[in-house]
């Protein structure tokens, strides 16, 4: 327990979004999932506001809390790959980074974030999008079980067959439902990948994006494409999973969507491209966003875009937008509670 007024209280009070600088009464960090439960109790028997943190993630805060209890999981990070079953585990604690680590040096990869430091359990909770949702769907889509301890302090393992309700809930449904200690995904094979990236002055983002709507409609799966748009003109960053040899069809384009963009496209280390946005959204800096769905990027979209961007008022403000489809609408609209809370 770390309380206020301990000398490493500070520090571990600061979750990644320095909007939510809030204080716990005290924090409570498991070492294993009987100090989970002792958690939950302690925080029944005194009526206490419990808040769960996994990588601390939560973007409007929920990973902390003013005068309740902090749950910190960061010590259940462990992972273990099952190559033969064609699974991984990870704990609840768990980083992206964590994950990746384990299974992509063997040749394989669960569909996750594009930041490593992110933690996996409130991605997936979530639903969970990337650079290889297309590919691979969400992570939730490749999630197999949860361990979880519930409001009642039993500890459960649920999957499609034991408790289908509460696994499909859990599943983008949002919080309160337990606290989930360890996770169980589906592994992909992962091959080889190709990344092109490219800046485009702001007298070219119209056409541009525009151009790029067009060519990304026209790619398979194993490809996707985002864009962020700030007062400093348009990034664009295109991964290619699928075969090598196409690589160079499939990505070259994108370099030439208003004139020649400057960048380059080749061979690229997944792991690298995971954690190249880590330092873009470092901890403790002040964050808020909002985001919807589009079906095309049509031309009163992109006019609305540089409109707003140019008046926005720091170079920190951007517009992100990512390509999804594909694995993502393979699986039934009603499957999970994320996808429900959609309205898809």
């Amino acid at each position: 327990m770390i309380a206020p007024g301990s000398a490493d209280y500070d520090r571990a009070r600061q979750v990644w979004n320095g909007v939510a600088d809030r204080r716990p009464a005290a924090i409570l960090r498991a070492a294993d999932v009987g100090d989970v439960r002792k958690a939950i109790d302690v925080a029944a028997n005194c009526n206490a506001v419990l808040a769960i943190r996994g990588g601390g993630h939560s973007l409007p805060g929920l990973s902390t809390c003013e005068g309740g209890l902090l749950l910190d999981l960061s010590q259940l990070n462990s992972t273990q790959l099952d190559i033969a079953a064609g699974t991984v585990e990870a704990g609840g604690g768990a980083l992206l980074r964590d994950l990746d680590g384990a299974t992509v040096p063997s040749g394989f990869v669960v569909p996750a974030g594009v930041v490593s430091h992110t933690g996996v359990a409130g991605l997936t909770l979530g639903g969970g999008m990337g650079r290889i949702s297309r590919a691979y769907g969400l992570t939730i889509d490749s999630l197999i079980g949860v361990e979880i301890v519930t409001a009642d302090g039993s500890v459960d393992w649920i999957d499609a067959t034991i408790d289908p309700e509460l696994f499909w809930g859990i599943r983008g449904g949002g919080g309160n439902f337990g606290v989930i200690t360890r996770f169980r995904f589906r592994l992909h094979q992962l091959g080889p990948v190709a990344v092109g990236h490219w800046t485009y002055p702001m007298a070219d983002a119209q056409r541009a994006i525009t151009g790029l709507g067009d060519l990304a409609r026209q790619r398979p799966r194993e490809f996707s494409v985002a864009f962020t748009l700030t007062r400093g003109g348009l990034s664009v960053t295109a991964v290619w999973v699928g075969d090598s040899r196409r690589a160079d069809q499939m990505l070259s384009p994108f370099g030439d969507l208003a004139g020649v963009g400057e960048g380059e496209m080749g061979a690229m280390p997944f792991l690298h491209l995971q954690s190249r946005n880590d330092a873009h959204f470092a901890w403790s800096r002040r964050y808020y966003a909002k985001g919807g769905f589009w079906s095309d990027i049509a031309g009163d979209v992109v006019d609305a875009m540089l409109e707003q961007i140019a008046s926005a008022p720091t170079m920190d403000c951007e517009f992100y937008i990512t390509q999804l489809g594909g694995a993502v609408a393979d699986v039934r609209p009603e499957a999970s509670g994320e996808k429900d809370l959609l309205g898809e």
